[in-house]
């Protein structure tokens, strides 16, 4: 049954001009067509314009491709990637890759910077709480510890970020390769970050930040061996007090045991 006498909106067509218009609905002469009230009443909205929907697909299919391309060079590195295959995989050609992407090189380093994304999003609000909070208060300790434990726990959140990661991170130590200068950034980054965040607790912060990130990395590169035959964030909190001794009774309080001396 029609609603108080308002036609239908749903069917919409185009007139011989590429005009929109509804069917049944007389447009004036000279061919202006005035779009029906009906769009401005509460509850409704205006037709998404072609350009948007087009958009919104191009979005669509380029994450498809990305995500592919993840799940391959984690399985292959970057060098054992082929465009060809990715291709392959979304159901587009290699000129249709090529349109969202420019080269393989390119496709790596959007590939990275997915990875960054990510982070960021995650890791910038529990960063800036333990930056803020008072040195030395309980709660300064307990926002360090959330820092560091979420990092790993996105891990295990994210197997097939976290395997090409751990893949690419070999592969990059060549200086040649398209990775190299996105790896070493983001390592130095880190561990100006874990530096920061440990200065008020150790007497070598720089020390401590290398010794955090190579534990990390070393468990996560064991965790992806063994596809994820352990619980990564368990063996985290266990070996956290013994990088950082100081924070024994915080961890104690999170029920992990310091080891003994």
């Amino acid at each position: 049954m029609a609603n108080s006498g308002r036609s239908a909106t749903s069917k919409i067509g185009k007139g011989s001009a590429g005009k929109v218009f509804e069917p049944g609905r007389r447009t004036p002469a000279g061919g202006a067509h005035h779009p029906p009230t009906e769009y401005a009443s509460a509850g409704q909205s205006t037709p998404r314009p072609a350009q948007a929907r087009s958009r919104e697909h191009r979005d669509v299919r380029r994450d498809q491709i990305l995500g592919e391309a993840i799940r391959l060079a984690g399985e292959r590195g970057y060098y054992g990637l082929t465009l060809q295959e990715v291709a392959q995989r979304c159901g587009v050609t290699n000129a249709g890759l090529l349109y969202y992407f420019g080269s393989k090189d390119q496709l790596l380093l959007d590939m990275l910077q997915e990875f960054e994304r990510r982070e960021t999003a995650a890791m910038t609000p529990l960063v800036a709480l333990a930056t803020r909070e008072a040195r030395n208060s309980e709660l300064a300790v307990d926002a360090l510890l959330d820092v560091l434990r979420t990092m790993v726990a996105r891990v295990g959140a994210q197997p097939e970020m976290a395997q090409l990661y751990t893949v690419l991170q070999a592969e990059t130590l060549n200086p040649d390769h398209p990775g190299h200068a996105s790896f070493r950034a983001r390592e130095a980054a880190t561990l100006n970050l874990f530096a920061t965040l440990v200065s008020t607790y150790v007497d070598d912060p720089q020390s401590t930040a290398r010794q955090l990130l190579a534990l990390m990395d070393g468990l996560k590169q064991q965790w992806v061996r063994e596809d994820s035959a352990f619980d990564l964030v368990v063996e985290w909190d266990r070996a956290i007090a013994t990088v950082l001794p100081g924070l024994a009774r915080a961890c104690a309080g999170r029920n992990i045991e310091p080891p003994s001396a």
